[in-house]
């Protein structure tokens, strides 16, 4: 947000509107300095951050209620085998096509609107995209928050159901603001958009913590594989396959709502409920079924004590 004024102001102080979709050159020849300024402003921050931090004193049950130092500490093989399990398990391959899919559209929109905005003349001057900018960061961070809340009250599935929805209806907003030319609706239409990319992130590594137990920080690095085939899904299809905005905004659409179909599915046991529908076809409990050893899939992952109340069928 803050960084998003400053790149502006360095680049084009004199807020300079674009003509035709394209800067004056004095813009354009400050851009490399712009960049050189953002790495080092960057790096400073990175560097003060670090040396700050600091490994509490002591770690107490109050901060870190889950947290048991005096505990049994699973060896490097003992998280290895569980890390594979995991990768290879159904739930996390559906929360990595969740996190694509979703992305999709969103990471589109994030990539195009201000140039988009100034070439279909809803942007007219450049302190419109910059200051569009600034409101879609506080809704991408703020945002979440939010998103955290709702899940904390009604698990994985809802919420994503309704991040999908608000995308699909953000993604065809989108398109038509910027041709009718109607700044609050464009405004409108993009701060969504970024609101729900800051829910993706904030619902995926939830789930990956409910899920995926002491191993879960190592697999949401490898959902963020999801999100970045999402950033490149847009481009591909303009620059690749053809598509202009207008159907890849369309196409990202359609991708939101599988993405909402399938988040619906990710708390179900599909392995129990197959189990169950054998039981009443034979007319007999679950537990007295021929050969069945254990109603998961995977011992690591679908066990009620580490999934909760709302992620078990």
């Amino acid at each position: 947000m803050i960084f998003n004024v400053v790149a502006s102001n360095l680049a084009n102080p004199d807020a300079l509107a674009p003509i035709k979709g394209e800067f004056s050159s004095g813009v354009i020849s400050r851009f490399p300095m712009v960049l050189r300024k953002l790495s080092f402003m960057y790096s400073l921050m990175a560097g003060l951050g670090c040396l700050m931090m600091r490994e509490p004193a002591k770690i107490t049950a109050t901060w870190f209620p889950l947290y048991d130092p005096d505990g049994d500490k699973p060896s490097k093989e003992e998280l290895k085998e569980k890390l594979v399990a995991c990768l290879t398990s159904r739930r996390f391959i559906t929360l990595c096509i969740m996190a694509w899919l979703a992305a999709a559209g969103g990471y589109t929109v994030a990539n195009e609107y201000r140039t988009f905005g100034q070439a279909a003349s809803v942007l007219r001057t450049d302190a419109h995209g910059r200051d569009l900018g600034v409101l879609c960061a506080v809704a991408n961070g703020l945002g979440r928050p939010v998103w955290g809340v709702l899940v904390d009250n009604f698990g994985i599935a809802k919420p994503w159901l309704l991040l999908a929805i608000m995308q699909t209806g953000a993604l065809g907003t989108f398109y038509a603001a910027a041709t009718s030319r109607s700044l609050p609706l464009y405004y409108t239409a993009t701060i969504v958009q970024f609101f729900c990319l800051g829910g993706g992130w904030a619902i995926s590594s939830t789930a990956c913590s409910r899920t995926f137990g002491d191993v879960a920080n190592l697999v949401f690095s490898y959902v963020f594989l999801g999100f970045s085939f999402g950033s490149a899904t847009g481009p591909a299809l303009m620059n690749l396959a053809g598509f202009s905005l207008q159907q890849t905004l369309s196409f990202g659409a359609n991708l939101a709502i599988i993405s909402g179909i399938l988040g619906m599915t990710y708390n179900v046991n599909f392995e129990g409920l197959l189990l169950r529908a054998r039981a009443f076809l034979q007319g007999c409990h679950p537990d007295e079924l021929e050969g069945n050893v254990c109603s998961i899939q995977n011992p690591y992952l679908e066990t009620i004590d580490e999934l909760g109340e709302d992620d078990v069928v």
